[in-house]
């Protein structure tokens, strides 16, 4: 048997030019989202008070299986990527399974995790919209609003408001209306 290496690194040519949208190989398909205030299958524009319309409609897009990443969006990634896929031999071992497993090793990038990753898209789409102030939730605000945001797109002013407790895996009533009441405050910022 042939052993892969612990960690497999990609070229900057190498990196994806798409992010994949699991719902669209998904032989069945999550619970509809639910509008708070008309309790039905949420639109694609229940969600702009919450998300740029281009997110709106990528959170919403069943079909789409490859999205184009936006050459903007690609060049900040080069700042902390690529970002080595780790093969894990131990888990596999301890699980007893013959799957392959494989994870992300995200502590690269200055906000040590994740996060950096969508954060860049949402100033892009924001930017790209005309907004200068929005709010991401959980975000390490240190390095993330200071360092990155307001100058990842020149010519650009963006005002970051990290939350612990916005919008995260759907919308619920509760959160829904947070962030309505977030966005109204922050419009009149």
């Amino acid at each position: 048997m042939v052993k892969v290496p612990h960690r497999l690194y990609l070229s900057e040519d190498e990196m994806p030019k798409q992010w994949y949208n699991l719902r669209a190989d998904m032989k069945e398909l999550p619970d509809p989202m639910i509008n708070p205030g008309t309790m039905k299958p949420a639109a694609v524009e229940d969600l702009y008070p919450v998300f740029c319309e281009e997110l709106a409609k990528q959170e919403m897009d069943n079909t789409t299986r490859y999205i184009d990443i936006p050459e903007e969006i690609q060049e900040m990634y080069k700042i902390y990527r690529p970002s080595p896929l780790i093969r894990a031999y131990n888990l596999e071992k301890a699980l007893g399974t013959p799957a392959k497993i494989y994870y992300k090793f995200e502590g690269n990038n200055t906000s040590g995790s994740h996060k950096l990753n969508s954060a860049i898209a949402q100033a892009y789409y924001a930017k790209k919209q005309g907004k200068t102030t929005w709010f991401s939730r959980g975000c390490p605000a240190s390095s993330l609003h200071k360092n990155h945001l307001p100058r990842a797109f020149s010519h650009s002013r963006v005002s970051v408001f990290v939350t612990q407790d916005g919008v995260a895996g759907g919308i619920t009533k509760e959160c829904f209306s947070k962030a309505r009441r977030w966005v109204s405050i922050l419009a009149l910022a």
